[in-house]
């Protein structure tokens, strides 16, 4: 049952590489939502649990964006975290960004309390 209620949104997530990712984005015209995570960090559970699965943020990303949800120990999250010249020791978890898949330009990273976005969304 916890793992249920905790789980990844698999339903809205795109399941390729980054590279791959960018591209469907670009083609879509639509933004890259990133969100890593880390298992140990009990928050990134509670986003799986309060904010993927609420229903303004779903219609939000819906519309704008494209979803790629990785843990941080994954080769992909690896590769992504390398290519931003990102620290995975110094980054907050869960870590969120948006980026461009024109330019590839990291536009905007989350560091607050990411489970307030679904009050943002109202």
């Amino acid at each position: 049952m916890l793992a249920t209620l905790y789980a990844p949104p698999f339903d809205i997530m795109f399941p390729g590489t980054f590279e791959a990712f960018r591209h469907h984005a670009k083609e879509a015209n639509k933004w890259m939502l990133v969100n890593i995570q880390r298992e140990e960090e009990f928050s990134t559970h509670v986003l799986n649990r309060d904010v993927w699965s609420n229903e303004s943020v779903r219609e939000l990303l819906k519309y704008g964006f494209l979803f790629w949800q990785k843990h941080d120990t994954t080769s992909s999250a690896v590769d992504f975290f390398q290519t931003y010249k990102i620290t995975p020791s110094e980054a907050t978890f869960p870590f969120i960004a948006i980026v461009d898949p024109i330019t590839r330009s990291l536009m905007k990273t989350l560091t607050k309390n990411p489970s307030n976005i679904p009050e943002a969304c109202k």
